[in-house]
């Protein structure tokens, strides 16, 4: 994995500054998905989660909540914005790494959030 520390360059020869700039140096402010009721328009996916996990993703949420009511004053929502956030972020860093990396994550996951 990548060291925090040095996020110019990772394994994959895609640079850092490239990524960031194309999820913040957007000139155009976010505007919601339009979607009246996500329950009846989008696709039901049901995972299963350990306890330490989906605690851990209500506190993300919680926290990202706050912080954009706080700065851009815009009311997340978790069905609509947090949970496909989490997955399009999820699906960008699987992008960029390789099945050593993953079996490692996997180790410190069972870990850290109790998974065993």
């Amino acid at each position: 994995m990548t060291d925090e520390t040095d996020r110019s360059n990772d394994d994959t020869g895609t640079d850092d500054a490239e990524y960031a700039k194309f999820w913040v140096n957007t000139e155009d402010d976010y505007e919601p998905v339009d979607v009246t009721n996500v329950k009846e328009e989008w696709e039901n996916l049901t995972i299963y989660l350990p306890d330490g996990l989906r605690n851990e993703i209500e506190l993300a949420f919680r926290e990202a909540s706050y912080e954009c009511m706080r700065t851009e004053n815009y009311d997340l929502q978790k069905l609509r914005d947090f949970y496909p956030l989490l997955i399009v972020l999820g699906l960008e860093s699987l992008e960029s790494i390789e099945g050593q990396d993953i079996t490692d994550i996997l180790a410190y996951s069972a870990v850290e959030y109790e998974l065993e």
